[in-house]
């Protein structure tokens, strides 16, 4: 199940890569294609930045290790 955090980022992410493609498209009308690239290329980087930081937090989460109910050892009193 995807939490609120992973559903930000990952709606930021897209987000981000919409403007990314349109401010790529508009810079590249007026100062050609490279100054498209060289205009739009932070955005794309912080959408790639987001999508790291998305894959970390699922890594991380899905090797968390959660204690079942038959591995936990009970203390026992030992008789004399």
């Amino acid at each position: 199940m995807i939490k609120l955090a992973d559903s930000l980022i990952l709606s930021g992410a897209v987000g981000l890569f919409i403007i990314g493609v349109h401010q790529l498209f508009v810079f590249s009308e007026q100062h050609g294609v490279q100054g498209g690239v060289m205009a739009s290329y932070w955005i794309f980087m912080l959408v790639a930045a987001l999508l790291m930081w998305l894959k970390f937090r699922k890594d991380k989460e899905k090797n968390k290790i959660t204690p079942d109910k038959t591995t936990v050892k009970t203390k026992q009193k030992v008789k004399k």
